[in-house]
């Protein structure tokens, strides 16, 4: 016989198992048949990475990224209760950046420790929508605002980034009145990054 188990295994030795399989089967008996080769197919087919397909998406699954960027919004408006009547907003961001009149340093630390705290429960990522779904409604200017919102969702863990850095810096304690102005900052720009991802869920739809 041609395809003696010696020559099969120097075979598998110079190449790979599947080409001394190959080559054994053909020299034992001919051409594969076709069952062998669907099976070999098969296996070929079931192991290769499968591409996942993006989700569609439901206004009620809209309205619910709409509400965690709502919420986030509200740690840094509402929830303090410290904006003046009529405050413009970065004016009020800065101020409660810095200590307030009679605050102590530790009341001041825990105070903007807090809204770091309370805007990762509201911006974990999972509540976020960083990726475009499959749209039923698939015209340019929904899809257009979608990648909007997308890319201004995907920018918020950033954002924190920077918000934590800041944070650690009025944690360090020195050179207070510069750690406070980039506090103030990054705020500043966290609050407009949630504000901008919520208009634009606003306008998209499923």
């Amino acid at each position: 016989m041609v395809g003696s188990k010696s020559t099969i295994g120097q075979q598998g030795a110079a190449g790979s198992w599947y080409n001394g399989f190959m080559v054994a089967s053909i020299s034992r008996s001919g051409p594969i048949c076709p069952a062998i080769w669907l099976v070999i197919c098969a296996g070929l087919l079931a192991s290769a990475p499968i591409k996942a397909q993006a989700q569609r998406v439901s206004q009620t699954r809209i309205n619910e990224y709409a509400a965690t960027l709502m919420r986030a919004h509200r740690v840094l408006i509402e929830d303090p209760g410290l904006r003046k009547p009529g405050e413009q907003l970065s004016p009020y961001m800065h101020r409660i950046a810095a200590a307030l009149p009679r605050e102590s340093d530790s009341a001041y630390l825990s105070r903007v420790e807090s809204y770091i705290t309370n805007l990762e429960r509201c911006l974990d990522r999972r509540s976020l929508c960083t990726t475009v779904p499959a749209l039923t409604a698939a015209d340019s200017q929904n899809a257009a605002e979608w990648r909007k919102a997308v890319a201004e969702s995907a920018e918020l863990p950033a954002r924190l980034e920077h918000l934590r850095a800041a944070c650690a810096a009025v944690r360090a304690g020195a050179n207070r009145r510069p750690a406070s102005d980039r506090m103030a900052v990054e705020l500043d720009r966290m609050l407009i990054a949630i504000k901008t991802a919520f208009e634009y869920f606003r306008n998209v739809r499923p």
